[in-house]
């Protein structure tokens, strides 16, 4: 037998090897409509914008913002600029949370808090490679396991939902659905609401 190109070596990029994640097939990946709720002071090239940011389900029975992953790509410098201007510390969509005290229901689960909480003003479409169990967010915490919540493995953001109000915004039953799915080999989108 020949031998291979080369091996798999975790964490080594080589031009001989092609990592392609579920999420960058058509028809494959989970998308979900999140609100923005906060973000932190970027590192190196984006250390002007807000990355990553934090986002959130609607749970509309408690009316709380469930926080349910961080999102750092996908983002155009455009994007990343806009979203800067328009959640800067003082306008009417910001505020620094070390200044003032929190003005809307977020449940941040174990996540700390950001440098800047952002008012619920924005939905995203965000795709993701799967939704795990997770130790640190409480999104959807109950309705999969009594002890985790859920998150999204490799958030990546697809656009703003300029259709959609923070209160149509996908649901932890939305997140837990998809869950369930994934589980039971089927691939499902969660959206609230007509496209």
């Amino acid at each position: 037998g020949k031998a291979l190109l080369s091996t798999y070596e975790p964490d080594k990029r080589v031009e001989s090897w092609l990592k392609v994640k579920k999420d960058y097939i058509d028809g494959l990946g989970d998308s979900l409509d999140l609100v923005a709720i906060g973000g932190w002071h970027g590192m190196g090239r984006k250390s002007a914008w807000w990355s990553p940011g934090l986002l959130a389900l609607y749970d509309p029975q408690t009316g709380v913002y469930q926080a349910v992953c961080k999102c750092i790509s996908g983002f155009t410098d455009a994007e990343y600029k806009r979203i800067r201007e328009k959640f800067s510390v003082g306008t009417e969509f910001a505020y620094n949370p070390r200044e003032t005290a929190m003005m809307d229901e977020y449940d941040l689960g174990g996540m700390g808090t950001p440098d800047v909480f952002f008012r619920p003003v924005e939905v995203w479409e965000i795709r993701g490679a799967d939704i795990t169990l997770s130790p640190v967010y409480t999104a959807a915490l109950g309705l999969v396991s009594d002890e985790r919540g859920l998150s999204i493995r490799f958030p990546r953001f697809i656009r703003r939902r300029e259709d959609k109000s923070a209160e149509q915004a996908s649901t932890p039953r939305d997140l837990a659905k998809i869950y369930f799915s994934q589980q039971s080999g089927e691939v499902k989108t969660a959206r609230k609401g007509k496209e």
